[in-house]
């Protein structure tokens, strides 16, 4: 666990001998290491942090409905002022200076990716914020929100950047000078499986061994999940609409901030999706919607439990990967959660917007 205190978190960046930059994090000083040696690993399938922050409350807080994305507008606010706030010749001085804020938030590509995703707004981004859920609608002055954070890829370097804007969130208030919080404490989580290479994964279970062969798998969606497909919303779920979905969302996290993942077995896989059928689903419709820049927009999603029947065994590592990484539209802020078997994560919370 790392302790924090207001304004901790400094970025220290590092050559490790091979050329590649490396970002350390001081608590009040002292220098702590991020172990992030398998951010640069070209065999790794997708590398992933999980953590959580504990956030104290100053004041009492009502819970709005839509806290996901007030976080998320909070946290995108406080990483502008962040990246602003960084001195000109600082940038200038250093050859591999980016743009924090662009890079996390507003992620933009060259030439070969805007052919491969001609909106910017689609290209995925490289966190997943998670607020909590559970009956508590109000919490008091002392207590603790508890809110997760995944980052993906290069993006796993950053995370001093994102505890220093949470802090000036926390700072700000979460919503209209309301929630001001301190930062507690900032806890790196378990992952219970490892990667061994770009096509395959060792999943590790509670007794450490793996299944060769699965037939039947239940999906517990926590949070609105909301797919589309050509800007048409899908409320009628299927095998293989959701495998696509959560392949092109993996591929597209793999190309922008890790290294491009190895794409030839995807036909394979989707057309053998194919077979997979649906054997019972208690998704609900939930409505919602969220303010972003001025106006209202929709965030409605599917909820609940949906079991699919066949042969499953190459699909689970890529359905335990969406396990951490979300799925559809409005990951970033929560949207999409979902976990197997409706067994939340060892550690992991059951989140809600």
């Amino acid at each position: 666990m790392i302790k924090t205190d207001r304004n901790f978190a400094q970025l220290h960046p590092q050559e490790n001998g091979s050329g590649v930059n490396t970002v350390h994090l001081s608590v009040r000083g002292e220098p702590v290491k991020l172990d992030a040696d398998q951010i640069d690993s070209s065999v790794s399938l997708l590398p992933i942090a999980r953590y959580r922050l504990d956030l104290r409350l100053a004041s009492t807080f009502i819970v709005p409905e839509n806290i996901g994305s007030l976080i998320h507008g909070g946290i995108g606010f406080a990483l502008k002022t962040i990246a602003d706030q960084t001195p000109s010749d600082e940038k200038s001085g250093n050859p591999n200076a980016i743009d924090v804020y662009q890079y996390l938030f507003e992620t933009r590509g060259g030439t070969t990716e805007a052919m491969r995703m001609p909106k910017a707004s689609a290209i995925p981004r490289p966190y997943i914020l998670e607020p909590p859920f559970n009956d508590q609608s109000i919490y008091y002055a002392g207590e603790l929100i508890r809110i997760g954070l995944v980052l993906v890829g290069k993006a796993i370097r950053y995370l001093p950047v994102f505890v220093s804007a949470f802090e000036a969130l926390g700072r700000r208030g979460i919503q209209n000078r309301l929630g001001c919080f301190d930062v507690s404490s900032v806890t790196e989580l378990p992952i219970r499986y490892t990667p061994l290479g770009c096509d395959e994964w060792k999943l590790v279970t509670d007794d450490s061994t793996t299944q060769s062969k699965i037939e039947e798998q239940t999906l517990r969606f926590l949070t609105p999940t909301r797919l589309e497909i050509e800007h048409k919303v899908m409320r009628l779920v299927t095998f293989p609409i959701l495998f696509r979905a959560l392949l092109r969302r993996i591929r597209n996290l793999q190309h922008f901030y890790h290294a491009p993942g190895a794409t030839s077995d995807d036909i394979r896989l989707i057309g053998r999706a194919d077979g997979v059928m649906t054997v019972r689903s208690d998704l609900v419709w939930v409505d919602q919607s969220r303010r972003s820049h001025g106006r209202w927009m929709p965030q409605g999603g599917f909820v609940g439990e949906i079991t699919f029947r066949g042969e499953l065994a190459e699909f689970i590592p890529f359905l335990k990967l969406g396990e951490l990484i979300h799925l559809g539209k409005g990951a970033t802020f929560g949207m999409g959660g979902y976990v197997l078997d409706g067994k939340p994560l060892e550690d992991k919370n059951v989140y809600i917007l």
